[in-house]
């Protein structure tokens, strides 16, 4: 179907300057359910004429089924998913987060426009599942006898990971600064503010030094059972590589044991745990 102007959308979009432009134009859409390009009704056309045109990540799906199109500033969100999502399905193309968005979807499908931020999703679209976070809107698009779906998106996800990160960090930093007492109180207390940040910090054991400066036992313990292969209830130079056992089968020292220095050396392993957290990626 031409548009006002007498044109088709393939003719249109010879005028756009974009990979996704020369995909939708080059296809084949016949064996689909939208069917061939000069026959999208005059609604579809438009939107995605003006979808093409944008710099801001936006797709549309229209259809009983939802056939998923989108510009050149969605594919870093398909990333490895492009161009294979061109014309799919939106519950094929985005499965792992259909059961999230579907609810969004439904009432779109319904008439109901929605907007979300900092919208978590589990998403696999690199070979992995990884942890993301998107600013949205969801608007109905044509006539609501025909299924349709019109999205804006923004990813979030860096600044929602960095700034949870962050705040672990300065948590640990302020424990540091306060000088605690007992090292053993201040490695638990070091461990229960990780275990507030389990997407980031899943496992994580503390253990301090002993006097003679080579042995070590066990603190504190996140995400493992104390005296586990995990978390041995002490490590020397003997203690394996791999599968850790305790090197020497004994249990930690109880809460009135001699202690060795505490503000300093306390301090300095804080430093090293939020250098060991820094060093990770800040986006999954």
């Amino acid at each position: 179907m031409p548009d006002q102007g007498g044109r088709s959308l393939a003719d249109s979009m010879v005028d756009v300057d974009g990979e996704l432009a020369r995909l939708i134009a080059s296809k084949s859409w016949e064996g689909t359910p939208l069917g061939p390009l000069r026959d999208w009704p005059a609604s579809l056309q438009t939107a995605v004429g003006l979808m093409l045109r944008s710099d801001f990540p936006m797709f549309l799906c229209w259809g009983d089924d939802l056939r998923f199109l989108y510009n050149d500033a969605y594919i870093p969100v398909l990333s490895a998913k492009h161009p294979w999502a061109l014309g799919k399905p939106f519950e094929v193309v985005w499965t792992e987060a259909w059961p999230r968005v579907k609810p969004m979807v439904d009432g779109v499908l319904s008439g109901r426009a929605s907007y979300v931020e900092d919208f978590r999703l589990m998403l696999e679209r690199n070979g992995f599942r990884e942890e993301t976070y998107f600013t949205m809107s969801y608007s109905p698009l044509g006539p609501l006898d025909v299924p349709g779906l019109f999205c804006a998106c923004t990813e979030t996800s860096d600044r929602v990971i960095q700034s949870r990160r962050l705040a672990i960090l300065r948590a640990l930093a302020e424990q540091s600064a306060l000088g605690l007492g007992a090292e053993d109180d201040a490695c638990t207390l070091a461990v229960r503010l990780l275990s507030e940040d389990r997407a980031d910090v899943p496992f994580a054991l503390a253990y301090l030094l002993d006097r003679d400066g080579v042995s070590a036992r066990l603190a504190a313990s996140l995400g493992a059972e104390p005296g586990s292969p995990l978390a041995p209830w002490s490590l020397a130079p003997s203690t394996p590589r791999s599968g850790l056992r305790s090197a020497t089968g004994r249990r930690p020292p109880g809460p009135g044991s001699p202690r060795g220095t505490r503000a300093a050396r306390f301090r300095s392993r804080t430093a090293w745990v939020i250098r060991k957290l820094t060093r990770r990626s800040p986006c999954p």
